[in-house]
């Protein structure tokens, strides 16, 4: 009999930058460096908490 496997408490965030479209036309360099200061505080509250990030779609 196979042994039971831990449970992990587990969340999904999908996270959109508002009006990130028209900024990266307008100054590309300057909406990915938005964009990274914005995932730099997400890794960063991930890390405070024990968290762990899987996957980033970009």
């Amino acid at each position: 009999m196979a042994e039971p496997q831990g449970r992990h408490l587990a969340a999904v965030m999908f996270c959109d930058m508002v009006g990130f479209t028209a900024a990266m036309q307008e100054d590309e360099p300057a909406a990915l460096a938005s964009r990274d200061r914005y995932r730099t505080v997400i890794e960063d509250r991930h890390d405070q908490f024990g968290g762990r990030i899987v996957q980033y779609d970009f």
